[in-house]
């Protein structure tokens, strides 16, 4: 398949006037195509054909839709423990994208660390993380994202916390031609909370 595939991503929940043009983007794709590449390490890693959290994310429905084929590769942290694991990504010119789930237990600890990567050759590095949270959850997710010079990046996430969770998300966007990425974190119980810090390179034309 070679045809590409235009969406319409991170549409606001309140459309404005549009005046500055921050209602809504869109982001011209080659099909996305995976599993690319994983390395995993630090926790066990299982297969589903789809995520159980079904909470919506911050890149919209169309970006759902796109990645709908994809299986998942799903961690859990279990109830009262403390999980570190970490993932490098890396897409190529064939295989393009993944996702992924990370649950966390009642009462449980979970970092992943994610590396995202490209080879020379790939035109785009598509990755989609769903986080489900129960009371008490707590779960730092860090990504670095550092793809080859001509490669389009979307990264999209979607959350769910219950009371008293507590999701943090650490990015940093250092390269590829242009980055397409959002978050919708879903804080569904009482004292659950929510922290993103973001950084990113603007140098050298890259489109954020």
């Amino acid at each position: 398949m070679t045809k590409e595939n235009t969406l319409v991503v991170n549409p606001l929940p309140s459309p404005t006037w549009n005046r500055l043009h921050m209602n809504e983007t869109t982001v011209t794709l080659p099909p996305l195509d995976g599993p690319c590449k994983a390395d995993w390490s630090g926790a066990e890693v299982t297969a589903a054909p789809a995520p159980a959290t079904v909470v919506s994310t911050g890149m919209g429905q169309e970006a759902e839709a796109a990645f709908a084929s994809l299986e998942t590769d799903r961690i859990t942290a279990k109830a009262n423990t403390d999980t570190t694991a970490r993932l490098t990504l890396c897409a190529d010119g064939t295989k393009n994208a993944r996702r992924v789930e990370l649950t966390a237990e009642a009462n449980s600890h979970l970092t992943v660390v994610m590396d995202l990567q490209s080879t020379a050759d790939a035109p785009c590095l598509a990755l989609e993380t769903r986080v489900e949270l129960a009371p008490g959850a707590k779960v730092r997710l860090v990504q670095l994202s550092l793809p080859g010079t001509d490669c389009t990046v979307v990264n999209n996430i979607g959350a769910h916390c219950g009371a008293g969770a507590d999701f943090q998300l650490v990015q940093l966007f250092l390269g590829g031609k242009a980055t397409y990425a959002g978050c919708k974190t879903h804080l569904d119980g009482d004292d659950s909370r929510f922290t993103a810090d973001i950084g990113y390179l603007g140098t050298q034309g890259r489109l954020f």
